[in-house]
């Protein structure tokens, strides 16, 4: 029988779930290993394309024990134990969970009968010698999630590209933030899947190194292959440094809480139907926001008037300008428009966010 606090349980379990793809022509994307080794335990899961290994240090143990689970069950479980400990005990193919009562989880096995073997991973430990901030790195990743494609012909674009800034496009959003210290002379180009991975861990200083078309990040109690994004030859880089740099006539200062506020109550008057597009009408001291079919008509003052402005007129849409809005963090943004009847730039200190307008049919 082995005793694990359950705080430390869930948190590894939540980790590694939230790699779980749940593939069902991949069979390994629905499990988890969990390796105990006395005084460590380590749980893996993949998405078939990235591997994590996330493990904490046990008290007062002498068992080992190596199993392999339904990701979905176990986690579910583990999460609605109230318990101050967790124990675990296998018997016959068959993990005992013990918390506010026993449950049995069928250990999965092989057509020989053998615990299930996820797939040998080299790891060299000593070639990670680059320093990589996980907290910063999570934190600008999710910033630039907005603009990632959801579904695009072009795959080099389901990427995050990293070197001075990070960058990530859809071709009709693009947004850009200055990248760590650390890690500004690597370029370095991670794909969707592993992007939306490293931004749900809440890991700190990590160390890293590329090979074979992998990268590896390896930190306290953390392991993490992953691919690094093909096609890098075909990213659109030089017209995305282009388009961040478009200069426009007038800036206006917003608050972010009133915009977006604005934008969910408009939304109730937009649909598919209108291509999710909008009205903006910028005036000296405010902009006029409305719905294609007049049935929403708002206002949202500046901070400051505009000087020289009369008016600058434009659709856009409502879900690309939200996206975008709702990422950045602080609570005044500028808008830069006009001058450029393509689109509108949305700057938040080192963050800089385009947004394509749309043309009238």
């Amino acid at each position: 029988m082995i005793k694990i606090e359950t705080k430390i349980l869930k948190d590894l379990s939540n980790k590694a779930y939230s790699v779980c793809s749940f593939d069902k022509m991949a069979p390994l994307t629905e499990l988890m290993e969990i390796d105990i080794k006395k005084d460590k335990i380590i749980i893996r899961s993949t998405d078939s394309i990235t591997n994590l290994f996330v493990s904490a240090d046990i008290k007062d143990n002498e068992e080992e024990m190596r199993i392999v689970v339904d990701a979905n069950i176990f986690n579910s479980l583990i999460n609605k134990i109230t318990t101050e400990y967790i124990e675990l005990n296998v018997n016959n193919n068959s993990l005992m969970i013990s918390g506010n009562g026993v449950y049995y989880l069928d250990v999965r096995v092989d057509e020989n009968g053998e615990i299930i073997k996820f797939p040998e991973i080299n790891i060299d430990e000593s070639k990670a010698t680059k320093d990589i901030n996980l907290v910063e790195l999570r934190k600008k990743l999710a910033i630039c999630r907005s603009a990632i494609p959801d579904n695009f012909d072009a795959p080099e674009l389901n990427n995050y590209y990293l070197k001075e800034n990070i960058v990530a496009t859809n071709a009709y959003k693009i947004t850009s933030i200055e990248n760590d210290e650390n890690i500004k002379d690597e370029e370095l180009f991670i794909t969707k899947e592993l992007g939306n991975i490293l931004i749900s861990l809440d890991y700190g200083a990590a160390k890293y190194y590329k090979e074979d078309n992998k990268l590896y990040i390896i930190g306290p109690n953390l392991k993490l292959v992953g691919n690094i994004g093909k096609d890098l030859e075909k990213y659109p880089l030089e017209a995305i440094k282009n388009k961040l740099n478009d200069s426009f006539s007038y800036k206006a200062i917003i608050n972010k809480g009133l915009i977006l506020s604005l934008l969910d109550r408009l939304s109730l008057f937009v649909s598919e139907y209108d291509s999710n597009s909008i009205n903006i009408l910028f005036l000296p001291d405010k902009m006029k926001i409305t719905s294609k079919k007049k049935t929403g008509d708002e206002d949202i003052a500046f901070k400051e008037s505009i000087e020289g402005l009369t008016e600058f007129n434009c659709d856009i849409s409502i879900l690309n300008l939200k996206a975008q809005i709702e990422s950045l963090p602080s609570e005044e943004i500028e808008i830069h428009f006009g001058g450029n009847e393509d689109s509108i730039k949305i700057i938040d200190k080192n963050i800089t966010q385009i947004v394509s307008l749309m043309n009238e049919e």
